[in-house]
């Protein structure tokens, strides 16, 4: 069973950045493309789950091989 943290959304001038207080995961989500970029992997093994206003967010586990 994997861990879940807890993503606290901002909202910025140039997207969406979402922080978890417990591993130190940061990601940006594009206003305009969508497209989302991790800034920090924080614990790869956890799935992060968060939400702003209207948009929720949830970010899988990473599995390596």
């Amino acid at each position: 069973m994997s861990t879940v943290h807890q993503l606290i959304g901002v909202a910025e001038p140039g997207g969406l950045l979402f922080e978890c207080e417990s591993c130190g995961r940061r990601l940006v989500i594009d206003r305009d493309t969508g497209e989302m970029v991790i800034v920090d992997h924080g614990d790869r093994a956890a799935l992060h789950r968060g939400s702003i206003g209207d948009i929720s967010l949830s970010v899988p586990e990473v599995h390596r091989s």
